[in-house]
């Protein structure tokens, strides 16, 4: 049976709402889709409406799973990606990420692209994903200073360890300059900080864009240690690395206060 799925928002929602709707599928028929037809998906993404972009980002996976009960996240499809990572059931989770959300070889060739141009021992990285610009619009975001301050206690712990830094905010990229080095890609833009606009607005090659901001955020995922926010780009990062070890996530969602999950071996 084939699951169509036309949900169109940010590259990594359409992942986060993929992925719910094959678990929903699941659900309901006790069985998964045969095929996940994301061809109207990403529509913010392509060069042209009529690209499935899926055929480019993914590569195809027969690997047989099998569940004896129903299967969820913790949170609902708005939700998942404001939820605290390790309480994911990373158990039933990551079977379906690597089925239906392999990296096609495309992803591959840029990820190791970026591992050479940058020199990037990622066994030696701290890893900061930091969301900015209209993310305001959907939950409290850290401060500069806030994340500052962990990559200063997290590096005081890892002495001699690289930072790269990941983000769509170039206040953030000009807040960090002078206070640390640190890696970002030159490839990836960043667009001055403001809560009405979204990257993906302002990029012309939107396919390219795409193939490296998948790279990046695979790469992300790799880091030795991660510090994260929350948003689909901070859970995908986390749903890439298959676990939520040696990962900071920064959570303030429900105006309680922020509050720093840490999760060290």
């Amino acid at each position: 049976m084939t699951l169509t799925i036309s949900h169109n928002s940010g590259f990594f929602s359409c992942f986060t709402f993929r992925l719910n709707e094959i678990i929903r599928f699941f659900n309901e028929n006790k069985v998964l889709p045969e095929r996940v037809d994301s061809s109207r998906q990403f529509r913010h993404f392509k060069n042209n409406l009529n690209d499935d972009l899926t055929e480019i980002i993914f590569q195809k996976n027969d690997l047989e799973i099998k569940f004896n009960q129903n299967i969820s996240l913790s949170k609902s499809i708005d939700e998942e990606q404001f939820s605290h990572y390790n309480q994911i059931n990373f158990s039933e989770i990551n079977p379906l990420i690597e089925k239906y959300f392999s990296i096609g070889d495309i992803i591959t060739n840029r990820v190791n692209y970026f591992k050479s141009k940058y020199n990037l021992n990622l066994e030696k990285t701290i890893g900061v994903f930091y969301r900015g610009n209209d993310k305001i619009t959907e939950t409290n975001i850290g401060s500069y200073d806030i994340f500052l301050n962990k990559i200063y206690e997290t590096l005081s712990k890892n002495p001699g360890y690289n930072i790269l830094i990941q983000t769509d905010d170039q206040d953030f990229i000009n807040f960090c300059r002078n206070k640390l080095p640190f890696i970002s890609f030159s490839e990836l833009i960043t667009i001055p900080n403001n809560p009405k606009h979204v990257v993906h607005y302002f990029i012309y090659n939107k396919t390219h864009f795409a193939i490296d901001f998948f790279a990046a955020t695979k790469i992300m995922s790799m880091c030795k240690i991660l510090i994260t926010h929350s948003g689909n780009c901070g859970l995908w990062s986390v749903l890439y690395r298959g676990n939520t070890n040696n990962v900071s996530q920064y959570l303030n969602h429900n105006n309680n206060g922020g509050v720093w999950y840490d999760n060290y071996n």
